[in-house]
């Protein structure tokens, strides 16, 4: 029988299969993205935690530019099964 696992790190999430949600805390706004974590794996390793405190000083809206970022973690087993369904418009240097 398997035992629990932590997961930590982007590494982890893309591992198992949840999706990773940002959301622009802007009221005038409201955009979300579905963030692609293997772009973010690839461009941050995939030791790099996926904690808010961790993440969003790296992101920034697609839609305004905004910094006022939020993330929402999804356990959508579904995921890993088919074709990424991130858009990656979270990221910006």
């Amino acid at each position: 029988m398997g035992g629990t696992s932590t997961i930590a790190t982007l590494g982890d999430l893309v591992r198992v299969g949840y999706r990773l949600w940002a959301h622009c805390g802007r009221r005038e706004c409201g955009h979300r993205a579905d963030l692609d974590l293997e772009a973010l794996v690839d461009r941050l390793g995939p030791d790099h935690s996926y904690l808010a405190s961790d993440l969003v000083p790296r992101l920034r809206c697609g839609a305004c530019g905004g910094r006022e970022i939020g993330l929402s973690l999804l356990a959508d087993r579904g995921y890993r099964d088919g074709a990424s369904t991130g858009v990656g418009r979270g990221l910006k240097d």
